[in-house]
């Protein structure tokens, strides 16, 4: 198990989907929609990449970007006997340093409005960096599944 790569797969019967390439494009049209950069490896995998640039200076003369943050992954597709798997893959990095940025902010201002131990004080944190994991990782499952859900069955 990698902590730095949320992974998932869903499997179709053929009879209920098209050809993987028709998919293929589907989901790269979706992504593109969505201005996530898409890019085709091979027939049956699509790379995909998202930059968000959070807090950017807004002066011609200089481009420096105080955050940015670049969200990657990977679908694969593929066409077994009578089955269609789609995997796909993840990359949790940002998911981890927000999480962790927001823990320690949250540690300090516990730490200053209040007299709570040190022990007490840094298992709220860790719960708290653990709980924030986990709902992140329980969203992108959720949207990945209806990524490839409204990719398969919708019909265009």
């Amino acid at each position: 198990m990698n902590l730095l790569d949320l992974n998932g797969n869903m499997t179709f019967n053929v009879k209920e989907v098209c050809d993987s390439f028709i998919i293929g494009s589907k989901i790269e049209s979706r992504l593109n929609d969505l201005e996530i950069k898409t890019q085709f490896n091979n027939r049956d995998e699509i790379l995909f990449k998202k930059v968000s640039i959070i807090l950017s200076s807004r002066s011609p003369r200089s481009r420096l970007n105080a955050f940015r943050f670049i969200n990657e992954g990977k679908i694969n597709i593929n066409k077994l006997d009578n089955l269609m798997k789609i995997s796909w893959s993840v990359k949790l990095d940002n998911l981890h340093f927000l999480s962790f940025c927001s823990s320690l902010g949250l540690w300090v201002v516990i730490n200053l409005l209040s007299s709570i131990n040190k022990i007490a004080l840094t298992g709220i944190t860790l719960t708290f960096f653990l709980l924030f994991i986990y709902i992140g990782s329980f969203v992108i499952k959720i949207k990945m599944k209806d990524l490839v859900n409204m990719c398969v069955y919708k019909k265009r």
